[in-house]
């Protein structure tokens, strides 16, 4: 395996020769760590922690979930290893603290064994520097008088993994000590426990050093040789292979990147391995033909590369790629299933308890978008507010949190439905508050949808409760839950909701608007038709009216309120109000429907909204012109970033919501997703008919858009 080499010091990617001399530095940190991960780990190591001259604590926590990644730089406690590991490190990385102990200088068994204990030997990379045979440690500063190869022999047990480095050769570039490497190898040797890899750095300038290096059956990391670009790390990945064993053709398994699912197999040769990393997919060499052989060069199904990796002897290969379509000759999705793999929803290892009830353990719950630990993503997939709330608003959440905490909150938020009647021109009674709209909605299924039960007759089954087929995914989920029976109707080709597809018999009607992810608005005489309509069979609507701030004024069916009593209308604060966190939602209708939605709550939970939560969002009420500021923004925004993406051919569907519904020309969804992701924009993609090569992305600050547009218009989506 070939490690590349992430030195931070100063927020920037250096190399340093003889540990201090600055040859070169790079701003591009989390780009380089994108691209190294195709090869191999990463090391990142924090220089200003090990030199103890502050930290780049931030920029590493964002780094490390970007690839397979070893980190390491100022790790003196076992705290500090385990968080890094916490943080997203495959292995951690540990110098100087493992041969101090006691005022002098030994190998620190006892930290080194609670280290293991905490995070897993498998997982502790010791850092033997030596210069002339010797360890040094302090940025390779200080000798300890301890000798390598018998030092490293008694460390070998306690770690999972030596890194050598020859330190008077580190970033010469004149080669490395490969006498050391070699009685290194044999050092670390356990007769009973698994053995001791080793990784060696320092000097590495030419393929054939990297040849000799997986000859002796170590790994090797390369920091100068390849900043200079004295090697490549394809080549340098080629060449660590070993050939000899496999007669020079490698089988390669290859990984779906989204489910893990195995898609085929295949067998490649040196020029094989190369052109994977030249092309970025995947290519074989067929044994028919005896040829190079692109997967896809012909008939479009290609297999995008990820990362590459080899086994531990070094004679098999692990493609992890996307798929564009299927890759079976026979027109299934992989060689070992007929269909597509396993969805993100899907994954989810059922409980294997006995007390499960069948319902509970049949559900597919619903997946939020990723909330990753990695800060310095720009995140765009969960459709939050990129401004806060107003001060105002703050103020009131910190003086709820009082000493009356100790106390239940008012369980019918009286205050709060009183001013959210204010509002919308009705009255406390037309309104109902509870966790979140999401919970709101999951007890509008329970109160207004009939459930299946064993002697219902025919013709109620022909009754099912009627959503879009392209629409908030938890519907479903609610509809499961509550053993409700629904079918959804097709939007039409260009995605707007037909509103005479609900103009029949049925349990009831659910529809977002605006809709989402579509982004799209039903026009407020279609909206009334449906109304109507299910008023003359006695049945319920429910508009999910989430994103209803971001659309053109007097689209709102609030004011149908008090003409239709089958009528009800959720919001929430989460979106327009920017108060995703509090998890604060209500619903305007009807006296009586208000009144079975309380039936199920104080059936299930008398106190769904805490004290904070109900003083910021009255706070929150009485903030229009604030938010009304905050929305005008976003739409323009909405706008902007809409038409310059229609001008570098892109599908943007007419958004009225707080994020937009794009397709690239050319590009599969899922190859679009994942570049985006590469280059620190996350958005939402989902793997379902009709939207797959669709992505939603939320409309962040224009700082964050002017980012997204750049990386968008990029050469990287051509």
């Amino acid at each position: 395996m070939v490690v590349a080499s992430i030195d931070i010091q100063g927020g920037k990617v250096v190399q340093l020769k003889q540990g201090a001399d600055l040859v070169l530095q790079r701003d591009n940190v989390q780009a380089l760590a994108c691209e190294f991960d195709k090869y191999g780990e990463i090391a990142v190591i924090d220089l200003d922690a090990a030199m103890g001259k502050g930290d780049n604590a931030a920029l590493i926590r964002a780094v490390l979930p970007l690839g397979e990644c070893r980190a390491g730089g100022g790790v003196r406690t076992v705290d500090d290893a385990a968080r890094l590991v916490e943080w997203g490190a495959k292995k951690v990385i540990i110098g100087s603290t493992a041969f101090r102990a006691g005022g002098g200088f030994c190998v620190n068994h006892a930290f080194l064994e609670k280290v293991a204990r905490r995070i897993g030997r498998e997982r502790v990379v010791v850092a033997v520097d030596a210069r002339e045979g010797e360890i040094v440690v302090d940025g390779w500063k200080t000798r300890t008088g301890l000798p390598l190869i018998e030092t490293a022999h008694i460390v070998a047990p306690l770690a999972g993994e030596l890194l050598f480095t020859s330190v008077e050769n580190e970033g010469m570039m004149r080669g490395t000590d490969m006498d050391a490497v070699r009685l290194l190898k044999e050092a670390v040797k356990q007769e009973k426990d698994p053995a001791t890899l080793l990784t060696v750095a320092g000097g590495v300038s030419a393929i054939e050093e990297i040849r000799a290096i997986a000859e002796a059956g170590a790994d090797v990391q390369l920091g100068m040789a390849l900043y200079t670009g004295k090697i490549a790390l394809g080549e340098a990945f080629v060449e660590s292979l070993n050939w000899k064993k496999c007669g020079g053709m490698i089988p390669v398994i290859i990984q779906e990147a989204k489910d893990g699912q195995v898609l085929m197999t295949g067998y490649a040769d040196r020029e094989a391995v190369r052109e994977t990393f030249v092309r970025g997919n995947v290519c074989l060499h067929s044994r028919t033909r005896d040829a190079l052989w692109m997967k896809g060069a012909n008939s479009g199904q290609t297999l995008r590369l990820r990362r590459l990796r080899a086994d531990c002897d070094r004679d098999a290969l692990l493609a992890v790629a996307e798929a564009s379509a299927g890759v079976c000759h026979t027109g299934a999705w992989s060689c070992f299933a007929t269909e597509k793999g396993l969805r993100k929803e899907s994954r989810r290892t059922p409980s294997a308890s006995p007390y499960l009830n069948a319902r509970a353990a049949s559900l597919t719950p619903y997946v939020p978008g990723e909330q990753p630990r990695d800060k310095a993503c720009i995140k765009l997939n969960t459709n939050e507010n990129p401004y806060p709330p107003p001060p105002s608003v703050i103020e009131a959440a910190r003086k709820a949190a009082s000493e009356t905490l100790r106390l239940y909150p008012d369980p019918a938020c009286t205050e709060l439905r009183g001013a959210v009647a204010a509002r919308y021109g009705l009255q406390p009674e037309n309104v109902f508050a509870g966790n979140g709209s999401d919970e709101v909605l999951a007890f509008a299924f329970a109160a207004f949808f009939e459930s299946k039960t064993k002697s219902e007759s025919p013709a109620h089954e022909e009754q099912p409760v009627l959503f879009p087929d392209v629409s908030y995914s938890f519907y479903p989920v609610y509809a499961a839950l509550w053993d409700v029976s629904c079918e959804t109707v097709p939007l039409r080709d260009d995605f707007t909701l037909d509103a005479a597809g609900y103009l029949r018999q049925n349990g009831g009607v659910i529809f977002p608007n605006p809709n989402a992810p579509t982004g799209l608005a039903l026009g407020k005489t279609d909206v009334t038709r449906i109304i109507e309509y299910q008023h003359c069979i006695g049945k319920v609507v429910i508009v999910d009216e989430a994103y209803i701030d971001f659309a053109a004024p007097g689209l709102s069916a609030v004011d149908l309120v008090e003409t239709y009593p089958n009528l009800l209308i959720v919001r929430t604060l989460s979106k327009s109000a920017a108060l995703a966190g509090l998890r604060v939602g209500f619903a305007l209708g009807n006296e009586a429907l208000i009144d079975g939605l309380c039936r199920v709550r104080d059936s299930f939970n008398s106190y769904p909204v805490d004290r904070i939560a109900q003083a910021a969002a009255l706070a929150a009420i009485g903030e229009a012109a604030y938010y009304d500021t905050l929305v005008r923004r976003i739409i323009q925004t909405r706008e902007r970033v809409s038409a310059e993406l229609a001008q570098s051919g892109w599908t943007v569907l007419p958004s009225s919501a707080n994020f937009i519904f794009i397709k690239h020309k050319t590009l599969p969804g899922t190859t679009v997703f994942q570049r985006l992701r590469e280059n620190g924009i996350l958005v939402r993609h989902f793997d379902r008919p009709r939207i797959a090569d669709y992505l939603r992305v939320t409309i962040g600050s224009d700082e964050e858009t002017d980012r997204f547009l750049a990386i968008a218009r990029a050469a990287k989506f051509p």
